[in-house]
């Protein structure tokens, strides 16, 4: 696997990272060190786009902001929720998700995979770039933008 790794893009608007774009979650270790892959019927979907994230918990839909060096360092802040309930199974799977998340100080990127890594360089969650597909194009909403100080 480390001959996959490739260096990404600096996280801005001017400059595209090459973690920008759909990415769609295979596995979470968090917060056990028990791996469990993400449930078909409500998989959890990261969104990387100039410095915003959006996306699904699997259940829940989130947005925030991620700082990277560009090579190995990643965080993600400001992450919000919307709080539906689902099935016990996708809430916990996702809770999981957004714990991973808070987690993530790195990241390894190879062609069509993304681990994101905690503090102790320990793998967190493994996440595989989704393939294009014929559904509308997903943008970030307006108060999900970089800069955006607006109240909800």
């Amino acid at each position: 696997m480390a001959g996959d790794v490739t260096d990404s893009g600096m996280a801005s608007e001017d400059s595209p990272s090459h973690l920008d774009g759909r990415w769609i979650l295979e596995s979470v270790t968090m917060p056990s060190d028990a791996q469990v892959s993400a449930d078909a019927r409500a998989v959890p979907v990261l969104t990387f786009a100039g410095g915003a994230i959006f996306g699904t918990g699997g259940v829940n839909r989130f947005r925030g902001t991620y700082e990277t060096d560009g090579e190995v360092s990643l965080t993600f802040g400001g992450v919000a929720a919307t709080r539906m309930a689902g099935p016990a199974t996708a809430m916990s799977e996702e809770s999981r998700f957004f714990a991973a998340l808070s987690a993530t100080a790195a990241f390894r990127i190879g062609a069509d995979r993304l681990e994101l890594l905690g503090g102790s360089g320990e793998t967190v969650a493994v996440l595989v770039r989704a393939e294009e597909d014929t559904r509308p194009e997903e943008t970030a909403p307006e108060d999900a933008r970089p800069g955006n100080t607006e109240p909800d």
